[in-house]
């Protein structure tokens, strides 16, 4: 065996037997594919990763003063003027004013987590689900914390409660809990 013979074999094996039997419009319709999943797959990430930014308006801001461990929740009124004054003039960076949110919702146990599902209230947070094609925003799930286990979340699950604190990234702080009704049903 010469070199030349041994080249062209390799080449042929690299070849396969199988792109001959090919014909162009499958190959064609094998790149579309490949190309429509890869499209699908980015523009389902890019629709996961978009999170819109909540607008917070001077209005919607007021301080909130942190309860003693027996008085009620004890609000300091904030004037417009100087909720104004307070805020970013270019609309940017993160407001440091906490403002209390009640939300009403089924309270479920998720391991050491407790979560408010069902939600409804004002300022409820809402999301959208592949379920309906991302098109219907519906309640979204509240993570309630209670760092010192004061409020016994464990009392009240599977219980429907309105839970006033403040909100930020659908994470909720609890600073007062009242039962609404005593089953989620």
């Amino acid at each position: 065996m010469d070199f030349k013979s041994v080249r062209k074999r390799i080449t042929a094996a690299k070849k396969g037997p199988r792109a001959k039997n090919i014909s162009p419009r499958v190959r064609i319709e094998r790149t579309v594919g490949v190309v429509l999943v890869v499209l699908m797959g980015a523009a389902a990430m890019m629709l996961a990763a978009r999170r819109p930014e909540p607008a917070v308006s001077p209005a919607m801001t007021s301080k909130v003063v942190a309860p003693a461990e027996d008085s009620p929740v004890a609000k300091t009124p904030v004037s417009h003027a100087a909720a104004k004054g307070s805020a970013p003039k270019n609309g940017s960076g993160n407001a440091t004013v906490a403002s209390a949110v009640t939300i009403t919702g089924c309270l479920e146990q998720d391991n050491d987590a407790f979560k408010l599902k069902d939600t409804e209230g004002e300022e409820a947070p809402t999301s959208r689900s592949w379920k309906s094609g991302f098109l219907k925003k519906r309640p979204a799930t509240v993570t309630v914390l209670d760092a010192s286990h004061r409020w016994k979340l464990e009392k009240h699950v599977g219980e429907r409660i309105s839970v006033t604190g403040s909100l930020v990234d659908r994470e909720m702080q609890v600073r007062t809990l009242s039962r609404v009704t005593p089953s989620c049903s």
